[in-house]
């Protein structure tokens, strides 16, 4: 993976936000009508905030308190046209090189576990560094990270597995 991967997700979100918006504004003037178009562009746009803040925090170097906000005020503040180039998308981010190797931190898969307060999974992401490191953590080193204890280091130990079972089963079809 490359930062452009990261760059090319954060692109269509901010897009998909700023069309949100738009619709949000003009189902205003539907009145009643409007109501049913203005609760299925809720149920649209629910995650693309979330998505945003996601990969920021996955790929923002160094992450610094308040880096992500930083980062997401710099992103919407951009031109329509300074957000269809990557590069500016890039460097306005503090990305390196935009196909430089980019390795996510694993915020958006811890993300994925119910009931992981935030600054368990903050600590975790903090200790292993890399979700490469983090998958293929043992219990014991599981163990290592403040507020992980024994069921919850299983309960994360179970879950890589799977993540990584399903990865090595999957194939991708070649056309």
């Amino acid at each position: 993976s490359t930062f452009r991967a990261a760059v090319t997700v954060l692109q269509r979100a901010e897009i998909v936000d700023r069309l949100g918006e738009v619709v949000k504004a003009r189902t205003l003037t539907l009145g009643e009508e409007g109501r049913i178009v203005s609760l299925q562009l809720h149920d649209l746009l629910g995650g693309v905030d979330w998505a945003i803040r996601s990969v920021l925090q996955d790929y923002l170097k160094p992450l610094r308190k308040g880096a992500v906000d930083r980062a997401m005020s710099r992103l919407r503040i951009l031109s329509g046209t300074d957000l269809e180039n990557p590069g500016r998308v890039g460097k306005e981010l503090g990305f390196p090189d935009l196909d430089d190797p980019a390795e996510p931190r694993g915020f958006r898969i811890l993300s994925a576990l119910g009931r992981l307060p935030e600054s368990v999974r903050e600590d975790i992401v903090r200790h292993f560094g890399s979700v490469s490191k983090l998958l293929r953590a043992n219990e014991e080193a599981l163990l290592s990270v403040e507020g992980v204890g024994e069921t919850r280091a299983g309960q994360l130990k179970a879950f890589f597995e799977r993540l990584l079972t399903t990865v090595d089963e999957w194939e991708p079809a070649l056309d």
